[in-house]
Order: C-alpha cells, then sequence, then structure tokens
C-alpha cells in the first residue's frame, strides 16, 4: 500500500490523506474520481484537475460522449475559472440546494492545492451502462426524468444542469432519478448568472444554458441504440432543408459553428422512425429545435416556449 503525499494520477492501493483508493470511477473535465471507503459508506472522491479543456474557440471538437469543452457565454472567460474554482463551487452549490437528486456530499476541501469533494456512491448503474447492455428504458423513467428537470427549472432551484449526459443520470430500480456532476455550478452566486459553463457538445451542440437538447438527444438514443452525434461509420445521415443550411452556413462564421455542426450527424429520418414512434419522435426532434418536412429532411422549427410545455407535449406523445 502506498502513501502519497502529493497528487498525482492516483491507481489502485495508494493512500491519500488517509483514504485509501479502491478503484477507478471516472474521469471528467474538471475532475478525477476514485472509489474509496469512509465510515458513511462507499464513496467518491472527486479531485480536481491542474487544467481545463480548452475555450470553446480553440477547442478540438468533442465527438465523443466523454470529452468536455469549456465556454463562456458572456463576460467571465473559462480561463477565469480553474479546476479547483469549478469543483469548489459545485461543492457550495450541492450543500446549498440539498438536493436529493444529488448524491449526498459527505465533505469538502483541499488536499494540498487541490480542490476535492467526497460523495456518496451511486454505483455504475448509470445510463451510459445500461446502454452498453443494450437494455431499454422504459419512457416512465424518462418522463420522471423530465418532471423532475421541469420542477427544479419552473421554481428556480436548478434552472439547468448544464451537463446532462447518459453517464450523469442514474435510475434506481422504481426508476427514481439521481444526477452528478451540475455544471451549473460554475455560476457566480446562483445559477441563473452563470457565465462560464463545462459541457459535453455531443449532447449540447447548441452550447446553451439549457438542458432541453440534451434531453431530447439522450432519449434519441436510447430508443435508437446508439450515440447519435458520435462518429458512426456506414450510417446514413440525415438531409436538412433550406433554413437549416442557411442558419448553419451563418453559425459557422463563427467559433460554435463546429459544435452545432454535430447536429449534421442525426440520423436518417427513415431510421428515427424505425425506431421511434411518430408522435414521440415529433416532439422530441422540437425538443432540438427541428422538424420533419414533406420530402423526408429534418428543418429548423421553433422549440417548446419552456419546460413545462416540452414535458406536457412528452407525457402526450409517450402515453
Amino acid at each position: 500500500m502506498k502513501s502519497r503525499t502529493t497528487i498525482q494520477r492516483l491507481t489502485v492501493g495508494d493512500r491519500i490523506d488517509g483514504l485509501e483508493i479502491l478503484g477507478i470511477a471516472g474521469e471528467g473535465g474538471i475532475a478525477r474520481a476514485y472509489r474509496v471507503q469512509v465510515s458513511e459508506g462507499p464513496s467518491i472522491l472527486k479531485l480536481a484537475k491542474r487544467t481545463l479543456p480548452d475555450a470553446y474557440g480553440e477547442a478540438t471538437v468533442a465527438e465523443r460522449f466523454a470529452q468536455a469543452v469549456a465556454f463562456h457565454t458572456g463576460g467571465m472567460g473559462p480561463g477565469q475559472l480553474s479546476a479547483n474554482d469549478l469543483l469548489e463551487r459545485e461543492a457550495m452549490l450541492v450543500r446549498g440546494l440539498q438536493d436529493p437528486i444529488f448524491p449526498v456530499m459527505r465533505a469538502a476541501g483541499r488536499i494540498g492545492d487541490r480542490a476535492y469533494v467526497l460523495y456518496e456512491d451511486l454505483g455504475d448503474d448509470h445510463l451510459r451502462a445500461r446502454f452498453d447492455r443494450r437494455e431499454g428504458v422504459p419512457a416512465v423513467w424518462m418522463l420522471r426524468l423530465a418532471s423532475e428537470l421541469t420542477g427544479r427549472h419552473v421554481d428556480g432551484r436548478l434552472p439547468f444542469h448544464g451537463d446532462l449526459k447518459p453517464e450523469h443520470i442514474f435510475f434506481d430500480g422504481s426508476g427514481g432519478v439521481r444526477l452528478i456532476d451540475p455544471a451549473c455550478a460554475a455560476a457566480e452566486g446562483r445559477p441563473p448568472g452563470s457565465r462560464s459553463l463545462l459541457t459535453t457538445p455531443a449532447y449540447n451542440p447548441y452550447l446553451q444554458a439549457d438542458d432541453r437538447t440534451a434531453f431530447a438527444l439522450v432519449w434519441l438514443e436510447a430508443l435508437v441504440g446508439e450515440t447519435l452525434l458520435g462518429e458512426v461509420p456506414q450510417r446514413e445521415r440525415a438531409s436538412f432543408g433550406p433554413s437549416f443550411r442557411k442558419w448553419l452556413e451563418l453559425m459557422e462564421s463563427g467559433a460554435r459553428g463546429r459544435y452545432v455542426r454535430l447536429l449534421t450527424r442525426l440520423p436518417a429520418v427513415s431510421v428515427l422512425q424505425a425506431r421511434v414512434p411518430h408522435a414521440l419522435l415529433v416532439c422530441l426532434l422540437r425538443g432540438l429545435g427541428l422538424q420533419m418536412d414533406e420530402d423526408g429532411a429534418l428543418d429548423l422549427v421553433a422549440g417548446y416556449p419552456g419546460w413545462s410545455d416540452f414535458l406536457g407535449a412528452l407525457e402526450r406523445a409517450a402515453t
């Protein structure tokens, strides 16, 4: 058993600050996560990285689900927030919310010069694991997630999560939902004031502080059976109408164009129609700001005004 006085890349059997590393839980944009055991039970130790992903104007396109990029929505650029800052803000947010949708936070602070947060361990049965096992996701579970997000958006507790994707969504046996890694923690004070966000473009290609696009992509992925905006060889891709093409051309004149272009990797409408019930497909596509035209192409459409409208449409389409 090795005792570390400095934090490098920890391995199983290492000890740091009295905690033994039992396993590697994962790695995200701002932190690495390790499995440890404490008196309260199995836990996840998140340790801040030394560097962040590049700002969106300079980053490589995040083509796969595990990659994240930092971007800013206004006056505060990601360079002004270190990984320590972001992880400490996550701890402040989760502590302040005391929201059962997030894991119980058991401790937070610094180990050496690195911020850490200690959470209860939710295990490995997130949606990505279910997708990998080719297990279905009941519609009632996805409606529960939509309802939970809607309630928090409407009452202002959590206006957005910011990095909603299968790895961050857990369901228990009864369909109860838990979330991890709220990216909205980059906010100053409350999430509505956020100027920075760490997100995953494959689920948030518009780079918006809004979870509806990510939710729609996650549910479509559950139904279609593959990562929709990833690099999947030899698959027929969607065609797009004139309004979308003109809008994309305009967007590509700016830094975010490389990310919204990810939408062009959506499967052809015929593929979607074969795997997704029509009413639900229409609803989820509108959640992406898209609609099917008469020629089987996807084109722009006004999205739902708010989460409550989106939830109502989902419930009607899925039941």
